[in-house]
């Protein structure tokens, strides 16, 4: 049998996908935090309807009145294409010499571990879009072969006004001389108000960027050890502050840039969000631009391509995170 078609056989679909199920589960915060719903589409895109619907109330009607329409017609009409993640691994002369002597079971521990090195690499390109679409935005960088550098990718969530970013300012800096818990928790109450008026205020994280979160400890540390009396129950237990009823986690993560190489932190280092995970936040798989891969919309599709006498193992992923904007409420504290 060919060697191009014995590692095509390996990675047939169904083969990763049982492969997959039997490795570790990688951890990663926002994709596995927030972007639990991941839906295939057959499509090669989003419409936007998927990504504008949004939880709000609406008007009685009379008995026998019509329906209240909550979709906007003008955004029946409009779609998002995600781009592909294509990441590749050469293949030695070494492996293939080797490939040709084992037996199935040492070749199914090397596609194992292929197929795992390949895996950690979509997954992390997915955590880091995911990071940038809480914001609102991605930017991801386009590669743009032959050496042509790099182009922008771009989807903007907020884009027409009808779905705006939700914001709080605090009245007192977190780092100001005289802010006390107190002051931190009314600015607390006032971004779960604003997520109540969009209709998402339960379930509710708070993730802190490093700075913020040191200026809020500080004025827990600073409350505990001085306050004779103390009005409001505060715990910290290092990895996560609590006030009131609020838990605010802290999140020093990061995501590389791929084409600056750079680390950039999930959350910036002054902001804090907070967001509902009852949100039905997704990760879109859309269909790949394929044809070993049959079109699907798998999450990954592995397959060998030979060229010039050189032959990579080519995986292939074509996700979107779409959030819920009205879910997230940001708050830039210092």
């Amino acid at each position: 049998m060919d060697i191009i078609q014995i590692i095509a056989n390996l990675f047939n679909p169904k083969n990763i996908a049982r492969v997959i199920k039997t490795l570790p589960k990688l951890e990663t915060v926002v994709y596995d935090a927030v972007f639990k719903n991941r839906p295939q589409k057959t499509e090669p895109y989003v419409t936007a309807q998927d990504v504008f619907d949004s939880i709000q109330t609406v008007p009685l009607i009379r008995r026998g009145g019509s329906a209240i329409n909550v979709a906007s017609d003008k955004r029946l009409i409009q779609t998002i294409e995600p781009l592909q993640i294509r990441p590749s691994e050469p293949i030695s002369a070494v492996d293939l010499n080797n490939l040709k002597m084992l037996g199935d079971i040492s070749r199914e521990v090397w596609m194992r571990e292929k197929t795992e090195k390949l895996r950690r690499i979509v997954r992390r390109t997915i955590e880091g879009m995911c990071a940038q679409a809480l914001t609102t935005k991605i930017e991801w960088p386009i590669y743009l072969e032959g050496g042509g550098g790099f182009e922008k990718y771009e989807v903007d969530y907020t884009a027409g006004g009808e779905n705006p970013k939700i914001t709080v300012s605090p009245t007192k800096k977190f780092d100001a001389t005289d802010i006390t818990v107190a002051g931190i928790l009314k600015h607390l109450i006032a971004m779960r108000k604003k997520l109540t008026r969009t209709g998402y205020s339960g379930n509710l994280n708070i993730w802190a960027g490093e700075d913020a979160y040191v200026a809020i400890s500080k004025v827990i540390e600073n409350y505990l050890s001085t306050a004779d009396r103390r009005d409001v129950k505060v715990e910290n237990d290092g990895e996560s502050v609590k006030i009131g009823a609020f838990k605010i986690t802290l999140r020093s993560e990061e995501y590389r840039n791929p084409e600056t190489n750079a680390f950039v932190p999930i959350i910036e280092s002054k902001d804090i969000v907070m967001f509902s995970l009852s949100a039905d936040n997704k990760n879109f798989y859309c269909a790949l631009d394929d044809f070993d891969a049959n079109l699907r919309p798998l999450p990954m599709f592995i397959k060998p391509e030979k060229s010039n006498d050189v032959i990579k193992l080519i995986a292939t992923s074509k996700p979107l995170p779409v959030p819920v904007v009205q879910s997230f409420c940001w708050s830039t504290v210092l």
